[in-house]
This record gives structure tokens, C-alpha cells and sequence, in this order.
């Protein structure tokens, strides 16, 4: 299924390539993961405030956080969804699989960028860019996007 709709693809760019091994998976998602589920306490909203700020960097730009914030809590429940998704792709071998130009982006303080290296050996002819950002490369650096 993964290459049905190759003919409708020009090129592909991924900011942050997050391509681990089924193992630096299992450790990734002992690792992470804030619980920002609803709790009656209110922790949940704290939680989301320091995944926004201090893990997603957003920092000290406050509206930048306010609305990753925001994003996080309303997406409590699909974000579990994704996350089980991406624990069970494997996006090394769709990586090698793709054919169109590429550009790899990524910033030295993203937790996706140890994996930068596996990215670029998928796929030795892409172009890849450090740029800045932390997880929030549109938002802090779009001017070197």
C-alpha cells in the first residue's frame, strides 16, 4: 500500500525523521510521554505546559506555547493514536522504499535527530539541512525553511 500512490508524489521532505529500530522504540516510549490525559487535579494542564515548553521547545516564547498547549490538550486522545501508530510503522523501510527527491530536515536539539544519520543512509541522495527549532523547527526557524 505504501507505494499505491507513488505516481501522485513529487518529492517528500521530513522535518525531524524520526526512523528507529523496533528497539529504540520500545525505549523511546518507556522514555517519553507526559501523561496529559484529563485528571480532576488539573495536573494534566501542567504536564502539557512542560511538554510545550521545556520537551517541544517552545521555552520562553510564550503565544508559541499557548498554543502547543492548547494543540496537546485537545489532542489527548487522537495523540495516543498516532503514537501507537508510529510505535508499530516501519518508517526505515518505507524510507528506503520512496523514489522521489528529498529533503531531510532537522534541528541538533530535536530528540529526532540522533536518528538523522539512519535517514540519511536510507536515502544517500537526499538533501539534508540542520536548522534550528528544537521539536518546533516551522515555528522557530521558518525564515531557514
Amino acid at each position: 500500500m505504501e507505494n499505491e500512490f507513488n505516481h501522485m508524489v513529487s518529492s517528500l521532505t521530513l522535518i525531524g525523521a524520526f526512523l528507529a529500530t523496533k528497539e529504540e522504540k520500545e525505549l523511546m516510549k518507556n522514555q517519553t510521554g507526559l501523561d496529559w490525559s484529563p485528571k480532576e487535579d488539573g495536573t494534566h494542564l501542567l504536564n502539557a505546559w512542560k511538554l510545550a515548553g521545556d520537551i517541544l521547545g517552545a521555552g520562553e516564547n510564550l503565544d508559541l506555547r499557548q498554543r502547543e498547549t492548547l494543540d496537546a490538550i485537545r489532542a489527548e486522545a487522537s495523540a495516543k493514536q498516532m503514537h501507537h501508530a508510529v510505535w508499530g510503522f516501519d518508517e526505515i523501510e518505507a524510507l528506503k522504499k520512496t523514489k522521489t527527491p528529498c529533503l531531510i530536515l532537522c534541528s541538533e536539539d530535536d530528540v529526532m535527530y540522533p536518528f538523522l544519520n539512519k535517514a540519511k543512509a536510507c536515502r544517500s541522495d537526499a538533501i539534508v539541512e540542520i536548522i534550528q527549532g528544537k521539536n518546533l523547527e516551522p515555528d522557530l526557524d521558518a525564515k531557514n525553511i
